[in-house]
């Protein structure tokens, strides 16, 4: 496993550990009969995150895939050299792409512990 494929994997751990807490500590929010401002805005927030995160994971996999290198990568004959070039091209940008994502996600459980 090289480190481009570790760092993919903390990346996954990350997300699949810190996730439930966010989601959890959101349904408990947004579930309260009556919404404070911080609640308010906590909904924003995680919308305009959302749509902010899902425009970052198109660009990222539409450079990965639009690229001339690539695009000329599926027409070869397949052999193990251009199967491990696809191999590091596409944990590269799977890198890349849940980068911003697993950001995101420490932040929020960041902020989100530290409201009562």
């Amino acid at each position: 496993m090289n480190k481009a494929q570790k760092k993919l994997l903390q990346q996954q751990t990350t997300i699949m550990s810190e996730s439930p807490k966010i989601i959890a500590k959101r349904i408990d929010m947004f579930s309260q009969p009556i919404w404070t401002w911080r609640v308010f805005l906590e909904y924003q927030h995680m919308y305009l995150e959302k749509m902010t995160a899902m425009n970052e994971l198109w660009h990222q996999w539409a450079i990965f895939f639009f690229s001339p290198e690539n695009t000329r990568m599926m027409f070869q004959i397949p052999t193990p050299q251009t199967y491990y070039r696809w191999l590091d091209d596409t944990t590269d940008a799977a890198n890349r792409a849940l980068h911003p994502i697993t950001t995101r996600v420490r932040a929020n459980q960041r902020r989100l512990s530290k409201l009562k």
